[in-house]
């Protein structure tokens, strides 16, 4: 091993291979999508390997899901806590499911993303609402009487993935969302 430059990773084959087995059976037995999270594990020469199990990939941005694409079999998903314009064009290429982290996100991209035959979700954290202080993808405790402020008749239909501080890696698709609130306003404009 002396003749090994640094850094030097080494991936027990076997032990992988155990572990995307279990993946398999809990994804064959709940009917749920188990994705690879791009962002944790982007070692592309296992590819070929984790592809065989897994039903795709998760990217957080432009570059990830084009190697994603490009070179895993499968469906890609990319989140992003602030998508950038000058990329998304770019993105429609590569993805096939649009997770938005905010109405807005979603007001801003759904059709765009729609039009180009993608699906789209909205990341939601039921219980508590976006910081207040900074624009952190992290949720805080709610505020008394806080109520999400966008229209839930809007989402009714959404297929959505729910997550508080972490990308999506796994989806029962498709899931309707069915908001266990009253929404503080109402708008006839679709989503």
């Amino acid at each position: 091993m002396a003749e090994l430059r640094t850094p030097y990773f080494l991936v027990d084959e076997e032990r992988l291979v155990r572990n995307l087995e279990i993946l398999k059976d809990v994804s064959e037995r709940s009917g749920a999508k188990i994705l690879l999270a791009q962002k944790a594990f982007s070692m592309f020469a296992c590819y070929p390997l984790l592809a065989q199990y897994l039903s795709g990939s998760t990217a957080s941005g432009l570059y990830e899901a084009r190697l994603g694409k490009e070179h895993f079999p499968g469906e890609v998903h990319v989140f992003s806590p602030a998508y950038r314009e000058d990329e998304f064009e770019a993105l429609l290429q590569y993805a096939d499911h649009f997770v938005f982290n905010s109405p807005r996100q979603l007001e801003k991209y759904a059709r765009r993303a729609r039009a180009a035959g993608k699906q789209v979700g909205l990341r939601v954290n039921p219980s508590a609402p976006p910081r207040r202080d900074t624009p952190s993808t992290t949720p805080a405790p709610p505020a008394p009487g806080w109520a999400p402020p966008w229209s839930t008749s809007n989402l009714s239909s959404c297929r959505c993935w729910t997550g508080s501080t972490s990308t999506p890696s796994a989806n029962k698709t498709p899931t309707i969302w069915r908001p266990p609130w009253t929404p503080l306003r109402q708008s006839s404009d679709p989503i």
